[in-house]
């Protein structure tokens, strides 16, 4: 009997490789000295986001709304195409050359 991992095992980690990754970012911008222009180190990023935190949370409704909207759209639209490949003789035909 095998035993299923513990929240640790599971998030552990993911966690380490995005925490490895901005510390990678850090690092390399750091040390390059790059334009803040160019690439902003993650550190400046979530400063100017706490920093604008008022602004950014009244932005977030609206975008969340919008990006909800932009999926919605994006299954109903998928799920269209894949009726008229499997439905639709004019579309099936040609389409069936590539399975």
């Amino acid at each position: 009997m095998t035993r299923s991992p513990g929240a640790a095992g599971r998030w552990g980690p993911p966690v380490i490789v995005v925490a490895v990754l901005l510390l990678a970012w850090e690092a390399y911008v750091r040390v390059a000295g790059l334009d803040p222009i160019v690439l902003p180190a993650p550190s400046r990023v979530a400063t100017s986001l706490w920093d604008a935190r008022e602004i950014a949370a009244g932005h977030l409704v609206p975008t969340l709304v919008e990006a909800l909207t932009g999926c919605a759209v994006s299954v109903v639209l998928a799920m269209l195409t894949a009726i008229a490949l499997d439905r639709w003789a004019p579309v099936r035909r040609p389409s069936s050359r590539f399975s």
